[in-house]
């Protein structure tokens, strides 16, 4: 006891005087071998050696003048932190610089990794894994595999992970070629060629930056993610539980032979309740078989779930027609869809081709859609229609109207209880009808018709 207290006092003094460079704190056995005028140090039993504020422990070490080697139950201690344990040291005194071989293993509050060998940086407070880590988590369940990993263990413990990173977690999964974690602050950045898989959903990344704290991800660099029969793309992707929210991207979906596409530089869906939302300039495109013509909707913001979906400021277009409206809502049925569009709703039919053009206007209108393209029309109120070809032009006042749509053209349209006129170069056509049929851009003028012919004055051809 009493030689264990003396050598206590004498490698205290040496710590003292050396505080820059390797000192030893503790050991049952001190040796000293002399080869001329150097000195090799044999420290046995229980040895804990220092160096500022890193701390090298072992049962078996030999220190020379530049260099030492540590064997059994070998232990690095940076910052009171992160622990480094493995079979052999070998540490240059120079460099200030440690090799690590053998069942090498390191802990940190919040990981625990394994390697068969790990280099030590001391003054940079840097750690390189370089063979096959296995990383597992301490305080959650998680398992990251990579080719190699550095740990900086100063001032913040920050972990970098190389070449085929694989994660594996309660909630995700992914893989990808780099990985950051900063334990610290519970945020992780991935970069490279990544997926990412979350219950049934996968993700397509080149970065992602993953916050525990806040339970969200973000994708950037035009990351994709297939959901629930959807495909999601844009320039970045934030997923904060059940919400996803897009910037500058698309929502594709597939039914059947039916494809749907929704573009807005800001869009949010929810994958529980299926909800879309988009509170800025929007665009739907929806066709079905390959050939087949194009519907699309514009809106100023909508909302929408599965069987529902409504659109503020609206404009519908399908070949030649164009129905507008302030307010349009879409339920969709299992092989047919309605749509009830109200608020200043108007039709457009441009026909170029043969010279004609044809106005409608209601404050409401109920559209039946087969697959992808309009089929009927309603319209339960007053209705407007004006009407145009080479030689004749029609204004039509009725108290409803019925249409039916081909191909994205008014094929024929029936209007109840209203009054006509119908303009010529030579003649106007005053009349009262309880029906009117409008078909291939024609009036017919069908029952109870009242009316009389006037010749304009010049002025007013």
């Amino acid at each position: 006891m009493k030689e264990w207290v003396v050598f206590l006092l004498l490698i205290s003094g040496f710590a003292l005087s050396q505080p820059d460079s390797l000192y030893i704190i503790k050991s049952r056995k001190l040796k000293n071998i002399f080869e001329g005028n150097k000195r090799i140090q044999i420290l046995t039993g229980d040895v804990l050696l220092g160096y500022k504020k890193t701390l090298f422990s072992g049962e078996n070490v030999f220190i020379y003048e530049d260099r030492a080697i540590a064997q059994d139950n070998i232990k690095i201690i940076f910052n009171d932190s992160v622990k480094i344990s493995a079979d052999t040291l070998y540490y240059d005194r120079i460099k200030n610089y440690a090799d690590v071989y053998g069942n090498c293993s390191l802990e940190t509050p919040s990981y625990y990794m394994l390697s068969s060998k790990g280099s030590c940086f001391i003054d940079s407070a840097l750690i390189i894994l370089p063979v096959n880590v296995t990383i597992t988590g301490r305080k959650v369940k998680e398992k990251i595999t990579a080719s190699y990993v550095t740990i900086k263990t100063s001032p913040e413990i920050i972990i970098y992970m190389f070449g085929n990173v694989r994660y594996s977690g309660e909630e995700i999964s992914w893989v990808s070629d780099t990985a950051i974690f900063q334990p610290d602050s519970g945020k992780a950045y991935i970069t490279g060629k990544g997926l990412l898989f979350k219950k049934n959903d996968t993700m397509i990344f080149s970065r992602l930056i993953i916050d525990k704290r806040s339970n969200s991800i973000i994708a950037e660099g035009c990351p994709t993610i297939k959901t629930g029969g959807k495909k999601i793309t844009g320039e970045t992707i934030k997923v904060h539980g059940d919400t996803i929210s897009i910037k500058n991207g698309n929502i594709l979906s597939v039914e059947g032979e039916n494809t749907e596409c929704i573009s807005s530089p800001i869009l949010s869906v929810n994958t529980r309740s299926e909800e879309i939302r988009s509170d800025s300039e929007t665009i739907i495109t929806m066709y079905g078989r390959a050939g087949e013509d194009t519907t699309f909707l514009i809106a100023h913001n909508f909302i929408g779930k599965r069987d529902t979906a409504i659109f503020i400021n609206a404009i519908l277009h399908r070949k030649d027609l164009y129905i507008r409206g302030d307010t349009l809502k879409w339920l969709k049925g299992d092989t047919s869809a309605n749509v009830f569009v109200s608020g200043s709703s108007t039709i457009w039919q441009l026909r170029p081709d043969n010279d004609t053009s044809t106005f409608i206007a209601s404050q409401r209108f109920m559209i039946t859609f087969k697959g992808n393209e309009p089929h009927s029309l309603i319209s339960p109120d007053t209705t407007l229609l004006k009407a145009r070809d080479s030689l004749t032009e029609y204004n039509v006042k009725s108290s409803m109207a019925s249409l039916d749509i081909d191909s994205g053209k008014i094929s024929r349209a029936i209007f109840k209880n209203g009054e006509i006129n119908m303009k010529t170069e030579s003649t106007i056509v005053h009349s009262t009808f309880s029906e009117m049929e409008f078909k291939n851009d024609r009036i017919i003028l069908k029952k109870n018709i009242k009316g009389k012919a006037l010749i304009p004055r010049k002025n007013e051809k």
